[in-house]
């Protein structure tokens, strides 16, 4: 089981937490602003909340990010900045 919750769980919540809060933030801003700008802002927040609800869940691991190209400085400016 901790290993189905490893590989969809946590990605899974951070899923919902992003787009919980995109939502949240669309909605009350729709009807004051452009929905072209409110979309594309919500986009950004909602790609940087997931991207840190992965990290800090632990959804992928060191090893992972060193196979990304220039995964080596990646890792050093999240382990510098208590992301990993």
């Amino acid at each position: 089981f901790e290993s189905i919750y490893n590989l969809f769980g946590k990605t899974f919540i951070s899923t919902i937490l992003a787009m919980t809060i995109g939502v949240a933030i669309y909605l009350p801003l729709s009807s004051m602003v452009s929905s072209r700008i409110i979309i594309l802002a919500v986009i950004f927040i909602v790609a940087f909340i997931y991207f840190i609800s992965i990290l800090k869940l632990k959804a992928i691991s060191k090893q992972e990010i060193l196979m990304l190209p220039k995964g080596e400085k990646i890792l050093n400016l999240l382990t510098k900045i208590h992301l990993m």
